[in-house]
C-alpha cells in the first residue's frame, strides 16, 4: 500500500508566482511586476524554468514595500465586501 501524501506541504520554503499571489491575495500582474520589471523581488528560475520565490524573501519583500497603513486599509477592505 503506497504511503498517503499530504494535500498541500506544512510549510513550503519556495512558492510558484501564482501560489504566492494566493497566499498574498495580490494579482499575478503586481508581483510579476516585482519580479521582472522593478527587480525588488528575488525569484530563481527552477530545472523546468519555473518561477520559484523562497518564502522569507517574499515576507521580507512585503515588509519593505507595503506600508502598514496601505496593508490596514486593503485589509479592511477586503473584509468589508
Amino acid at each position: 500500500m503506497p504511503r498517503a501524501t499530504r494535500a498541500s506541504k506544512l510549510f513550503p520554503m519556495a512558492l510558484s508566482l501564482s501560489a504566492a499571489c494566493d497566499a498574498l491575495g495580490v494579482s499575478r500582474a503586481a508581483l510579476r511586476r516585482a519580479v521582472y520589471v522593478e527587480a525588488t523581488l528575488a525569484a530563481y528560475v527552477g530545472p523546468n524554468r519555473s518561477v520559484r520565490i523562497l518564502v522569507p524573501d517574499l515576507c521580507d519583500w512585503v515588509r519593505r514595500e507595503w506600508p502598514r497603513a496601505t496593508l490596514l486599509k486593503w485589509r479592511k477592505k477586503e473584509t468589508q465586501k
